[in-house]
């Protein structure tokens, strides 16, 4: 269980807008990305996203080595997987904070579905111009990029059951 403890007091988690915005800082232009990385990283159980989130959860009360060394006190780091189960419950259960992570779901599958066509498109163009070096540069390249996309809908499976959003 995320405990964590500001100026003495007990802090009570709140998973709404202003979490959201400690999350992805003012620069408009990185809120996305932030984001993106932020949920990226709770979902692949990376402890630097929990961290991230105490300091975003204390209102930037608590530094990333306070929010640690409480943690760490509390032995929170031999399960990482159930603190990050615990806040993306917290974040799928939560009015607005569910909405932007049914974005990012929408983001990554749109992102999968266009590499698709990309992969679809070039697989049909079998230009007679290329050399034979050329063509097995291409078809290697082909390759790999179906496999990028393996792997990614196969990631979105694990981070789908994860989310369980409501």
């Amino acid at each position: 269980m995320l405990n964590l403890k500001a100026n003495n007091k007990q802090l009570d988690i709140k998973y709404n807008y202003r979490l959201y915005k400690n999350i992805v800082g003012d620069d408009e232009d990185k809120q996305l990305d932030n984001f993106d990385s932020f949920l990226g990283g709770l979902i692949t159980d990376q402890v630097d996203a929990i961290l991230k989130f105490g300091v975003a959860a204390s209102n930037k009360k608590l530094s990333m080595e306070e929010v640690a060394d409480q943690l760490d006190g509390q032995d929170a780091f031999d399960d990482v997987h159930s603190l990050t189960d615990e806040i993306l419950n917290g974040l799928c259960n939560a009015g607005f904070l569910t909405s932007k992570v049914r974005e990012w779901k929408k983001r990554v599958n749109t992102m999968i579905e266009q590499m698709q066509k990309v992969l679809d498109e070039e697989s049909k163009d079998d230009s007679q111009k290329l050399t034979k070096k050329e063509k097995e540069d291409r078809q290697e390249s082909l390759k790999e990029l179906q496999e990028t996309i393996n792997q990614a809908k196969e990631q979105m499976k694990k981070s789908e059951a994860r989310l369980n959003l409501k």
